[in-house]
């Protein structure tokens, strides 16, 4: 170890025993003199550039002293705290306090661990990069871990039977339900073998420390809001439910394709809470709606294209179905999915496995297109093996396109009666070729009068027979052409010059550099002084 990492290293353990921030009595920047040097003078420039956007919101804040705490349990992209850091600075000039939670192993998982395995890193070196670009920009920050002393865990957890953790309940919270949706990229829906139980426990042990720990730090550390990323995983899970265990505000953001930023107060973002336009559209607000279909269909919209231009053996294998469903399932492993069942059927899966059966025992035809995401998993959990395993033999009247065929879901749409999703976005698009779509789960455009959302699985099944043997099309598409209007207010694109322009998605880590990559573009372009970001972020002043 070279003494450059060995004084870095003296720096961190001190600072994480006695709480204080050595970089600041120690010349720290001698280590990085010509980087540290850079931003601090630069520093000044970004709080000037601050100042000339404070104006816009004066009057905006409710209310005065509210602290907001950022909480992170993984070192996550450099792009990611770019913008949290950008959201921490504009907090801080409209007279709020800011602080970060810096998880140091506090919970049991990590989220790197378990969603970037190739980029893993030590936690005690997750924790010091943070460390080192929050001292730069003097962010305030405390040791997570610190609020975790004498929690106890139920001595007895080890003992649970694997079907009970599956619905283990702690406070009224279904944590064997959350604990189970967080290890979806890895394992299969219910599958019972050793490396998914033992997982299956650690998650659940992990949630109540991390409930319990940020309740405690709520108090101590006296916080009045929370901002974390989705709010759909464990760990981010966990401090969502004790915010609002708390009585305090919570918000959930997400980077919902390229340079569009949501934000939900006290929701779940990707739940959309949105508000309709109430009066009827002109005719330029309708030509700029079906723009937007136009732009979902071409892959503009979100800048990547994961439809393909379909070969004609794959299209020759539906077109001799005079009638016939389609179904589009989600991935598994999709935050937006997570606590979307409505009851019908238990699970996805379920709902897969049920209109396979019906279609087989009705001699109906049906087409599933796997969702090409789907490439990116372990090839031991994609969807197609669960459909084999189902039925090993599929008859003639059942075809399947799985995630790697070049098939261009659009060209099926096109094709068939009637269309079924779980809760997959594909279901807000399909009613614009005016074919009739079911919504199964609990979807976030649903109940607006474009989509057929049946309450039973009796019902359903005779929706689907109803639509299979008659083909019906849609008449009246105004409620979906206001619904994706009202959608887009809510999806705003960010116009973040060069602030964002360095967009690596490699991961934090020692030696690498990347914690000082932020002096590439952090201060070339100042999204605050935007109109669309500032209008956006106002909602934390709300």
């Amino acid at each position: 170890m070279n003494a450059k990492a060995i004084l870095e290293n003296i720096l961190y353990i001190g600072e994480s025993l006695i709480g204080l921030h050595l970089w600041d009595f120690i010349p720290y920047q001698s280590i990085y003199k010509k980087s540290y040097s850079k931003l601090v003078q630069q520093s000044e420039k970004m709080n000037t550039s601050i100042d000339k956007a404070k104006h816009i919101f004066e009057n905006s804040c409710a209310s005065k002293n509210r602290k907001y705490a950022f909480f992170a349990f993984c070192a996550g992209h450099p792009k990611e705290i770019r913008l949290l850091i950008a959201i921490s600075k504009f907090l801080q000039k409209n007279s709020h306090k800011t602080i970060w939670s810096l998880c140091k192993s506090t919970p049991f998982t990590c989220e790197s661990f378990e969603f970037k395995k190739k980029n893993l890193l030590k936690c005690w070196a997750c924790t010091r990069e943070m460390v080192q670009v929050l001292s730069i920009f003097h962010e305030e920050y405390f040791i997570f871990k610190k609020h975790s002393k004498r929690i106890q865990l139920d001595d007895n957890m080890d003992k649970i039977k694997f079907h009970d953790l599956l619905h283990y309940v702690y406070k009224s919270i279904n944590v064997g339900e959350i604990a189970k949706y967080s290890l979806f990229k890895r394992y299969k829906n219910d599958q019972v073998d050793e490396g998914w139980e033992k997982d299956l426990r650690r998650n659940i042990k992990s949630f109540i420390l991390t409930f319990e720990a940020t309740k405690k730090a709520i108090r101590e550390e006296k916080i009045t809001d929370v901002i974390i990323m989705g709010g759909q995983y464990l760990n981010y899970r966990a401090v969502l439910l004790a915010a609002r265990d708390s009585n305090i505000n919570y918000f959930t953001y997400e980077n919902f394709g390229v340079n569009r930023l949501i934000i939900a107060k006290n929701d779940e973002c990707f739940n959309f809470p949105i508000k309709m336009n109430e009066a009827r559209l002109t005719k330029s607000q309708k030509n700029q709606a079906i723009k937007l279909f136009e732009d979902l269909r071409t892959g503009k919209y979100y800048h990547k294209m994961f439809n393909y231009e379909s070969k004609n053996e794959l299209l020759d294998k539906i077109r001799h179905f005079k009638n016939f469903i389609s179904v589009f399932p989600n991935v598994s492993w999709d935050s937006a999915t997570f606590y979307k069942d409505a009851g019908i059927f238990k699970d996805q899966y379920e709902w897969l496995r049920e209109t396979i059966r019906f279609c087989i025992d009705t001699k109906r035809n049906l087409v599933i297109r796997i969702h090409p995401g789907e490439i990116q998993m372990n090839e031991k959990f994609k969807l197609v093996n669960f459909i084999n395993e189902w039925f090993p033999k599929l008859p003639s009247n059942v075809v399947v396109f799985d995630s790697r065929d070049k098939i261009s879901s659009y060209d099926i749409i096109s094709q068939t009666n009637v269309s079924c999703v779980y809760v997959s976005t594909l279901g807000m698009e399909i009613p614009y070729y005016r074919v009739p779509t079911i919504v199964v789960g609990k979807a976030y455009y649903m109940n607006y009068g474009f989509t057929i959302n049946p309450r039973k699985s009796d019902e359903y099944f005779s929706v689907l027979a109803k639509y299979h043997d008659r083909k019906q099309r849609l008449t009246d598409i105004d409620a979906l052409l206001n619904y994706i209007l009202s959608l887009q207010e809510y999806r705003r694109k960010i116009h973040y010059g060069d602030f964002l322009k360095f967009t690596g998605r490699q991961e934090f880590g020692p030696d690498r550099g990347h914690s000082f990559d932020f002096d590439k573009s952090i201060y070339s372009g100042f999204p605050w002084e935007k109109e669309d970001f500032s209008n956006i972020v106002k909602i934390f002043l709300e």
